[in-house]
């Protein structure tokens, strides 16, 4: 993000010997404040396929400063005098209202301004569609390999891996959909060379699978936990479940864990069923009593784990045979749970 500019004096410079292409988009930021992303890519004589060399980002001070600097540098060159400046024609269809396509991969294309080659299909993949598109510019074209995960509750390096190997080849550019996405899985991404696109960054709503929150939807949507989870059938067995939710080291875990988070609703539901079949339970056993669907859980466990164990103790364990169990007593030290005190009468 170039912050300012600085005028240097210097007497002498060279034209650099390479050509490359600028990809250029804009956006906003958490702030509601617009930035324009300027990336180069590689030279022509680079030997792999055309990949991101370096980016910068500007915003609109940045961009008033710009402005005045090639204003001064290059006299009477602008919109309107000499030759026009003008997007590109494939971008002109989106400066009249038109009605964008409502499936994901479809509304990409479109705004990337693409041409659908091929329909991959989901066999053998977790995706609900694979695509391949081309881009007709030269230089900066190509064909691209775009694969939508908006059906999935949480995404794992698993279908990641499986989509990326199972790719066509000779694609230049690789684009994933997704719902949200962890850090991690999406620091994977990015150094597979594939572009991450969130629904929000479509104009799409973040569809709410049970248990998954993205930040687009942590930011604006104020409707609670409860109302995006649907209750459990069977009361809460572990009393101190609430005070697990807000304590401070539990409230600390969640920070760390990014933008993809489990929702407490899920956390508290999974953690009292567990608690009702005696501290440990299969998956299978775990999801029903939790009100959750058949196989959302098991992709959830990594989230979990990340939120319950503090320090590399094992609270939350997947253990042999697809059972799931907590270590009480860990849970109570880890978190600080005090167990509330119980009534005279109930006292031997």
């Amino acid at each position: 993000m170039i912050r300012a500019f600085r005028h240097e004096v210097k007497g002498y410079g060279t034209r650099h010997s390479t050509d490359v292409d600028c990809l250029y988009f804009h956006f906003l930021d958490t702030g509601g404040s617009r930035v324009l992303q300027l990336s180069t890519l590689g030279s022509d004589q680079r030997q792999s396929q055309p990949k991101v060399s370096q980016t910068f980002q500007i915003g609109a001070e940045g961009a008033a400063e710009l402005r005045q600097i090639l204003d001064r540098t290059f006299p009477g060159v602008g919109p309107g005098t000499g030759d026009e400046l003008v997007d590109p024609p494939r971008l002109k269809s989106l400066a009249v209202p038109v009605v964008e396509p409502e499936d994901p991969t479809d509304r990409f294309i479109a705004r990337a301004g693409l041409e659908k080659v091929d329909d991959l299909g989901a066999e053998g993949s977790s995706a609900q569609r694979r695509v391949v598109a081309r881009d007709g510019r030269p230089y900066t074209g190509g064909d691209w390999y775009i694969v939508d995960f908006t059906n999935l509750q949480a995404l794992g390096y698993a279908d990641v891996e499986f989509d990326l190997r199972s790719a066509p080849p000779a694609y230049q550019r690789a684009a994933v959909i997704v719902n949200d996405i962890s850090e991690d899985l999406q620091e994977f991404l990015v150094r597979a060379h594939a572009d991450v696109i969130r629904l929000a960054d479509l104009g799409l709503t973040t569809r709410h699978p049970r248990g998954l929150v993205s930040e687009a939807a942590m930011r604006t949507s104020h409707v609670s936990s409860r109302e995006l989870v649907a209750p459990p059938q069977n009361p809460a067995a572990f009393r101190e479940t609430e005070q697990l939710l807000r304590s401070e080291v539990y409230l600390a875990q969640k920070a760390r864990a990014g933008r993809a988070t489990v929702d407490d609703a899920v956390v508290r539901d999974v953690v009292n069923a567990l608690v009702r079949t005696g501290w440990s339970g299969s998956i299978a056993t775990v999801e029903r009593d939790a009100g959750l669907a058949p196989g959302a859980l098991r992709p959830m466990l990594p989230l979990m784990r990340r939120l319950l164990n503090v320090d590399g103790y094992e609270t939350l364990a997947l253990r042999d045979g697809g059972v799931l169990a907590i270590d009480e007593n860990l849970l109570r030290q880890q978190f600080g749970l005090v167990s509330p005190a119980q009534p005279e009468g109930d006292r031997l």
